[in-house]
């Protein structure tokens, strides 16, 4: 019973799962590659590294096509190559340009707060042609736990406009690089999880590509995905605490995995931000057009993410939330929320008849 209540508590939470929405690189703002709609597209070009999207099963339905077949999806096998980049990762055509030392704010959609764990953050010298596995990346920002909020980096991100920014080091060789950053997701270490096929840590993550400037001449020793984490690491199998009152004593206790922080350097850049000419954005029109089929992507994942967390409060595991979880798929607001995201799905499908119209 348990594993069947778990398996349609991950089915129908595909819509609500995580990915990278878009990306700010010192000042500019890029496209990255959104499976709810590039993967309908055809070629775009984008700074994001494109993968093959999961389908989702619902139980006794088989394959779902509309809304359901592309969406972002976690990796949860940690000696997969899926964990450099996703499955069968292709490079972008573009790549952000930043400033050794400058900003890098990434926005995601929405996120679920009980899904508890630190947002990892990677870079990794790169070539044309390199597949994603060969990559050796280094760590350059990993927030976690912070006692004195009592909250989890992924909880911070969405209360700071699902966003989270770290900062390129200031010494490193100037470059191409592969930035490759995670939402880790704890919750599934939690004891009602463990007996079911679910269980064990979840990676929400995206890589992009950036071109940095500078005069810097570190080239920090990394590793490659897999590799970079190891079983047993007990920053993978940490289960955060889930219940009423503080969660200081349990949480604290926790070391994020892999190897150890790049610190570097981060002086703050030198000279004006770099002049760039392409960011994936289309001609106005139809990046208006875009821009509100993402808007309503993220409105419509909002309400569903609000519903997820109204039946399962950030402080609750499977045990005590599931059967609220379960009830309220059933519900009308449920299902309104359901089709008004499919209607935005319709929407993309009549996107990509223009684009092919202005192709010919």
């Amino acid at each position: 019973m348990k594993s069947s209540a778990a398996f349609l508590l991950h089915a129908a939470l595909a819509l609500a799962h995580s990915g990278i929405s878009r990306v700010t690189v010192d000042g500019t703002e890029y496209l990255t590659w959104d499976p709810r709609i590039d993967s309908f597209l055809g070629d775009v070009k984008r700074v994001g590294w494109s993968y093959d999207t999961l389908k989702i099963a619902m139980p006794n339905v088989g394959p779902v096509s509309g809304p359901l077949s592309a969406n972002f999806a976690p990796v949860s096998n940690i000696e997969s190559p899926d964990l450099a980049c996703g499955k069968n990762a292709k490079a972008p055509a573009l790549k952000a340009v930043t400033r050794a030392g400058a900003p890098v704010s990434v926005k995601w959609s929405n996120i679920i707060e009980m899904h508890r764990g630190p947002i990892i953050t990677w870079m990794g010298q790169y070539t044309p042609g390199m597949s994603p596995n060969e990559v050796k990346f280094f760590k350059v920002d990993a927030p976690s736990y912070d006692a004195k909020t009592d909250t989890w980096a992924n909880e911070r991100a969405a209360r700071n406009n699902q966003t989270h920014t770290f900062m390129i080091p200031s010494d490193i060789k100037p470059g191409a690089y592969v930035v490759r950053t995670e939402l880790l997701a704890l919750h599934t270490n939690s004891p009602s999880f463990a007996l079911t096929p679910l269980g064990g840590p979840e990676f929400y993550l995206g890589c992009f590509n950036v071109d940095v400037q500078g005069s810097g001449t570190a080239t920090p020793e990394g590793s490659t995905f897999p590799g970079a984490y190891k079983k047993g690491d007990k920053g993978l199998t940490f289960a955060p605490y889930y219940g009423t009152g503080s969660g200081v004593e349990v949480d604290s206790k926790y070391v994020v995995p892999g190897p150890a922080l790049y610190e570097g350097k981060h002086d703050a850049p030198a000279g004006s931000p770099p002049a760039v000419k392409e960011t994936g954005k289309y001609a106005p029109a139809l990046q208006a057009k875009y821009d509100v089929l993402k808007t309503d992507m993220e409105q419509n994942g909002g309400a569903i993410i609000k519903l997820v967390n109204k039946a399962w409060p950030a402080n609750q595991e499977l045990a005590e939330a599931g059967l609220n979880y379960i009830k309220m798929q059933f519900s009308t607001e449920w299902r309104d929320t359901m089709s008004k995201y499919e209607g935005t799905r319709k929407e993309v499908d009549n996107f990509k008849a223009e684009l092919d119209k202005q192709k010919q």
